[in-house]
């Protein structure tokens, strides 16, 4: 019997687990080794599509079901299939249409699943699909208008343009779905029911028998998932808000916050000394 049977460990990717270009700390694979031969189920939860995160779903040593779209969907990797997924109302369509039409100058993207679709060609949208690694379909937006979308993406290097929208849209009061501000230059329109804490809730009801939770982020899309686990983590980093939700902070991403995050549930749980 391991110290972390039945506990599930989630961790955001960008900023978290990951720093530079896609890359993992050796103290970080080392110690979510630990945590899984002590019985731990380990996986990430992320912003990005499931397309996007393949190879770092492999590189993080993850065990269990993935966290994907903001908790718009919990993905399979072995599988290769959704075992859940919550789309955007069809409301959101006319919204969305309105939005672009009031802010030209931010660029957009809409999602279904793995694919990604634009209707123009940006810098802004060339830099975001180049983190997330994937490619996105150039199309007529009368194209999409019939489709399931997961997420919309607004997107702009100009922070005071999209600190307006965000503080336009944050104003308004929308049915069955939201905006959430996902990174400096991101804000994304979600379904109310995609939200990572909510994804969380769905893989433990799928997983069943967990007796524990812990979380652990860098901004302001992870507080919910801070708030909603037993017990919950902040890198250095992270924004004094997101901190205020943590009950503790580790050092930074690069130095390996998740590894020390697992030091402390180590220490807490069986008394036992810093293992790495």
């Amino acid at each position: 019997m391991g110290i972390f049977d039945n506990c599930l460990l989630v961790t955001d990717i960008d900023g978290t687990l990951i720093f530079g270009d896609n890359l993992i700390s050796e103290r970080n694979i080392k110690a979510i080794e630990y945590f899984k031969s002590e019985g731990g189920l380990f996986t990430i939860a992320t912003g990005r599509a499931a397309a996007g995160i393949n190879g770092l779903y492999e590189m993080s040593g993850a065990n269990t079901y993935a966290i994907v779209g903001n908790g718009s969907g919990i993905y399979d990797f072995y599988e290769k299939d959704y075992k859940v997924c919550n789309y955007l109302p069809h409301s959101t369509k006319k919204t969305f249409v309105d939005l672009v039409k009031l802010f030209p100058e931010i660029s957009v993207e809409v999602q279904h699943k793995d694919q990604i679709y634009k209707f123009y060609d940006s810098k802004d949208i060339d830099d975001h699909l180049h983190i997330l690694r994937m490619e996105a379909k150039l199309v007529d937006i009368s194209e999409v208008l019939g489709i399931e979308w997961t997420k919309a993406s607004f997107i702009s290097s100009n922070k005071e343009l999209l600190d307006k929208f965000y503080a336009y849209v944050s104003n308004q009061n929308y049915d069955g779905f939201y905006f959430l501000r996902t990174g400096v230059p991101y804000v994304e329109m979600l379904s109310s029911k995609a939200k990572k804490e909510a994804g969380i809730s769905a893989l433990v009801d799928i997983l069943g028998n967990i007796k524990q939770t812990f979380a652990i982020g860098d901004y302001y899309n992870d507080i919910g998932m801070l708030d909603a686990c037993d017990v919950s983590c902040a890198v250095a980093e992270a924004p004094l808000e997101v901190k205020k939700s943590a009950d503790y902070i580790a050092c930074s991403c690069k130095d390996g916050a998740v590894a020390d995050f697992i030091g402390f549930l180590n220490k807490d749980m069986s008394c036992k000394q810093e293992y790495l």
